[in-house]
């Protein structure tokens, strides 16, 4: 990777709820929660490329405020 490259790497944009790992994949109604709201991975690359920049389950209007920033490499 250059020095001088901007690269950001997103999760997709969010309505504005989060994704519930529980609730997506029990076959019976339960009452607790894991809302995901941490990329694992993203942050695995961020502290062996700290040059990244990541988003994590951004709105749309964050995404598209974060896009007009001029990114070289978006992923």
């Amino acid at each position: 990777m250059n020095s001088g490259e901007k690269v950001l790497f997103t999760t997709v944009y969010t309505n504005g709820q989060y994704y519930d790992y529980i609730e997506s994949n029990m076959v019976f109604p339960v009452r607790m929660t894991w809302v995901r709201k941490t990329s694992y991975g993203l942050r695995f690359l961020k502290q062996n490329v700290p040059e990244l920049e990541i988003l994590e389950y951004p709105t749309r209007e964050e995404y598209l405020r974060k896009l007009e920033e001029g990114w070289d490499v978006v992923g």
